[in-house]
């Protein structure tokens, strides 16, 4: 008797990532943009809107035009929020860890 063919990442695990592609694609769209520019009106954050428009691989998803609390849901989007000048709220567990060999020293103070 033959098993049934199952994916390679459990169905949580799959749900998780695009959570985490798309909440890392409308960070980025977000604090890419500026209010006054003429990318902010193509983005869809016309003057006296409280919210962006972002496209990601699940479909489109509203996002405050200027987040103030940003959580990082992955191991690679916090180093890329401080590096933007974001800090995040809250990280995933590790990353933000007082073991100097878990982390790189100039996110540190960052986080």
């Amino acid at each position: 008797m033959t098993r049934p063919r199952t994916s390679a990442a459990p169905q949580p695990r799959r749900r998780l990532l695009a959570v985490a592609a798309a909440s890392l694609v409308a960070v980025l769209g977000a604090s890419s943009c500026s209010a006054s520019g003429d990318g902010a009106k193509e983005a869809g954050a016309g003057k006296g809107s409280a919210t962006r428009t972002v496209t990601d691989i699940a479909g489109e998803v509203e996002v405050p035009a200027e987040p103030k609390r940003i959580v990082s849901v992955d191991f690679y989007s916090p180093a890329t929020l401080v590096d933007l000048g974001v800090k995040p709220v809250g990280v995933v567990e590790g990353f933000d860890s007082d073991d100097p060999d878990l982390r790189p020293k100039r996110y540190h103070d960052a986080l």
